[in-house]
C-alpha cells in the first residue's frame, strides 16, 4: 500500500467514494464553481487544499 503523501482528507474522500450518495452529489456540483465545491466537500466533513 502506498501511503506516502497522503493525509486523512485523502483516505476520507476515498472511503466517501463508495458511496453512492457521495457520488451522485459529486456530479452534480462538478462541473460548478469553487463555492458548490467547498460547500459540498464542507456538507461531508472533508476540505480540499486549493
Amino acid at each position: 500500500m502506498v501511503t506516502a503523501g497522503r493525509d486523512v482528507c485523502d483516505y476520507a474522500q476515498a472511503f466517501l467514494s463508495y458511496s453512492p450518495a457521495y457520488r451522485a452529489g459529486y456530479a452534480t456540483i462538478a462541473a460548478l464553481g469553487r463555492q458548490a465545491k467547498e460547500d459540498f466537500a464542507r456538507s461531508w466533513g472533508l476540505r480540499f487544499p486549493l
